[in-house]
């Protein structure tokens, strides 16, 4: 799995969050295969049980304004990744992202390869309350945006209805 390109379909089950450099998510397995180079190697597709915390970046060189695919929970995609075993420093007193990766029930890490065959499958794949926070979310984002609310303002109230924390800034956690 280390360092390899292989075909992953399954159901975008997290909030995406955006960043300048793209998007990250995790993605609830469903089925896993190897990329082979040769056209008449059959492809070994494999049923993984587990989630992987991806990123979705646009290209550090790239010459012209490349769009990364809008991604919502519950969405079922096709995507060429790369995945490494998930680690982190030991740090004695200091936070431990490895365990907590083993905590989410996260198995690999890694980023979304660029594909002309990267595609999303269907729309309503996920679990009905993902689907239901997912829905009051789009709503919800409608509704602050009439209301001009501030960024900060959006963060908690979407903290406080649908327990996302995407939204709060690291200042907003210091009290």
């Amino acid at each position: 799995m280390q360092k390899r390109s292989l075909w992953v379909v399954g159901v975008i089950d997290s909030f995406p969050v955006q960043t300048e450099r793209g998007v990250s998510f995790t993605l609830r397995i469903e089925s896993i295969k190897l990329q082979t180079t040769n056209p008449g190697e059959s492809d070994l597709a494999q049923t993984i049980q587990g989630r992987i915390k991806l990123g979705w970046y646009i290209p550090a060189r790239s010459q012209r304004p490349v769009k990364v695919k809008h991604l919502a929970p519950g969405e079922r995609w096709k995507l060429l990744v790369q995945l490494k075993q998930p680690g982190g420093f030991r740090n004695q007193g200091s936070f431990d992202y490895e365990q907590w990766l083993f905590k989410q029930k996260i198995i690999a890490t890694g980023h979304v390869k660029a594909s002309q065959h990267n595609r999303k499958l269907n729309n309503n794949a996920g679990s009905l309350l993902l689907r239901l926070r997912s829905y009051i979310d789009t709503k919800l984002q409608q509704a602050m945006q009439v209301s001009q609310f501030s960024q900060q303002q959006a963060g908690l109230i979407r903290a406080l209805a649908l327990g996302e924390r995407g939204m709060i800034t690291v200042n907003q956690w210091q009290v």
